[in-house]
């Protein structure tokens, strides 16, 4: 099978202050999907919800009576297939994030990722397996203003920039497969002094392949685990933000259709586990719907 995995979790984690002091935030974000690993660029788009529930509670004299919270991520991707099995994408968001009473909507931080094969890929007849690395750059094009009435959480970027890193080996026999991933944000410091928490994530996936005439259909469930620390509100003092970091345990199921010249692709997931914001907040449902144009 001539598709690969290829994960890039942009995240962003939790503030929580007046209207939703716990809010789970983007919590990480979803991945990728099912990408074909030849050589043809693409551009796509690609739409992703997820939606959480605060549960009321109180940060010293204030109290917030819970909220439901919602987070849209539509991004504009694209791939460049270099020289030496090399490729370049390129990721520009736009995000609308409410939490309790605030809402803010705008352009996001703007991605750009270098990935390769690390070792040679396999590929016998039957049995085929690849190991893939990636390096990126998150850069501060979103807007973000630090305000104690408008969670980080709900702001468009993190005006840092940001280092990203991925790890992924696909293993597949006849139609059937795998795919293990693991990714690493490092969040920089941003001009006030914010820093959002670092992120870990990793990722398994099972798959198999169908092919009816030219199409081809690729059902999968993912199992995914987000781990993600605290906030610091000033890093000149080292204060944390309270309410922030926590882990999310995620399993999802989805679709992804290919022809030669356009793939499309749906997943929906519902959460195994949640810690956010204390244990204040929890995911209720993520979707993704997807879309890539192939360029020949």
């Amino acid at each position: 099978m001539k598709h690969t995995l290829l994960v890039m979790v942009l995240a962003i984690t939790s503030l929580g202050l007046y209207a939703c002091d716990g809010c789970g935030s983007g919590a990480g974000q979803a991945g990728w999907g099912i990408m074909p690993s030849n050589s043809q660029h693409f551009i796509g788009l690609r739409v992703r919800h997820r939606s959480f529930l605060t549960q009321p509670h109180s940060i010293g004299n204030m109290t917030s009576g819970g909220s439901n919270d919602y987070f849209v991520r539509a991004e504009i991707s694209g791939r460049y297939s270099l020289k030496n099995g090399l490729m370049l994408l390129a990721t520009m968001p736009f995000q609308f994030g409410q939490t309790g009473m605030q809402m803010q909507y705008g352009l996001g931080d703007m991605a750009l990722t270098i990935a390769g094969s690390i070792l040679e890929p396999n590929e016998s007849e039957s049995f085929k397996h690849q190991l893939m690395g990636g390096l990126g750059i998150e850069t501060p094009t979103g807007h973000f203003q630090f305000d104690h009435e408008i969670p980080a959480v709900v702001q468009q970027g993190s005006k840092s920039w940001d280092l990203t890193s991925m790890l992924m080996y696909s293993l597949r026999y006849n139609k059937s497969g795998m795919q293990l991933e693991c990714n690493y944000k490092y969040s920089g410091v941003n001009t006030e002094h914010y820093q959002f928490g670092q992120m870990f994530s990793g990722a398994l996936r099972a798959f198999r392949t169908l092919d009816i005439n030219s199409w081809r259909f690729v059902p999968s469930l993912a199992v995914t685990q987000e781990v993600w620390g605290q906030d610091v509100q000033d890093t000149r003092y080292d204060i944390d933000v309270k309410y922030t970091g926590g882990s999310l345990l995620t399993a999802a199921a989805g679709l992804d259709i290919f022809t030669t010249r356009f793939s499309v692709g749906v997943e929906y997931g519902r959460s195994l586990h949640s810690h956010i914001a204390e244990g204040y907040s929890s995911l209720k449902h993520h979707a993704q719907v997807r879309l890539l144009l192939f360029i020949i």
